[in-house]
């Protein structure tokens, strides 16, 4: 596997470089990815859950604001928190839609898959054994969908 696995990842972080634990975490992900373990998956979910942050932190109207008011939202409030940001809900297309809800239910399943899966997340069982590459693979190739749906939206509107 290489880094043409996450070119929207990266071009997310390379944005953001300013963004100090941004880079760390993406730092992590390429790390524990290029030496095939599983701990890209917990960095890979952090990033798509920073991507949300950085959006609405720049985006996010005070008069209005769409930013998860609970002290520990989860995976999917700041998904959905986003895409209002975004405005990525107000098109007239059912196609589209459809598309974006697609979104909200791979970053559940995501979530999912990092909570029973990542390695560096809730603890582990020192026994359980490694996934495959294929199922890192796919975590990897979900996330950089979401994180390039995001940053390309939040390019569309930067101020």
């Amino acid at each position: 596997m290489t880094a043409d696995w996450y070119p929207g990842i990266r071009s997310f972080c390379t944005h953001w470089s300013h963004a100090p634990m941004l880079q760390q975490t993406f730092a992590s992900m390429e790390q524990t990815f290029a030496a095939d373990q599983d701990g890209c998956i917990d960095a890979a979910k952090s990033i798509v859950e920073c991507a949300c942050q950085v959006i609405i932190e720049n985006l996010d109207d005070p008069t209005s604001p769409h930013r998860p008011q609970e002290e520990n939202p989860d995976f999917g409030r700041w998904l959905s928190a986003a895409v209002r940001v975004l405005d990525l809900g107000e098109v007239r297309d059912e196609a589209f839609k459809k598309l974006v809800s697609q979104h909200h239910k791979l970053t559940a399943t995501l979530g999912d898959l990092r909570n029973k899966a990542g390695n560096l997340s809730h603890g582990k069982d020192g026994f359980i054994t490694k996934l495959s590459a294929h199922h890192r693979r796919a975590a990897l190739l979900a996330d950089d969908a979401i994180v390039t749906f995001l940053h390309e939206a939040y390019l569309e509107r930067e101020p």
